[in-house]
């Protein structure tokens, strides 16, 4: 085995194990969606975390113009983004998804 140059730290004769294709850690693909846990109250958790960071983060900087930059990227994240994502659940878990977009609310 020779030796390999890994920056400025060398660490030698030093290989990381490779694992074999069926033991590799990848996830299983997704089977179902997942309804339960910190995302059951909000349809759209990720765009509402971020409107949340970016007001946060606005006042904490003090500048209004992040509060200017929001607004584009809500229009975005509600034009473009949510419909995206409704369509593939829709498509994906018919069943499921209708049930669960019934018993939460879309964005508050």
């Amino acid at each position: 085995m020779q030796k390999r140059d890994y920056g400025p730290f060398p660490i030698g004769n030093f290989e990381p194990p490779a694992l074999p294709y069926e033991e590799a850690r990848v996830p299983p693909p997704l089977c179902e969606p997942v309804l339960t846990g910190p995302v059951q109250p909000q349809s759209h958790p990720s765009g509402f975390a971020f409107i949340l960071f970016v007001l946060g983060l606005s006042v904490w900087l003090n500048n209004a113009w992040l509060l200017v930059t929001l607004v584009p990227a809500v229009g975005v994240i509600a034009m473009i983004v949510i419909p995206r994502e409704e369509r593939f659940l829709n498509r994906n878990f018919p069943d499921q998804y209708s049930s669960y977009r019934a018993a939460v609310r879309r964005w508050f």
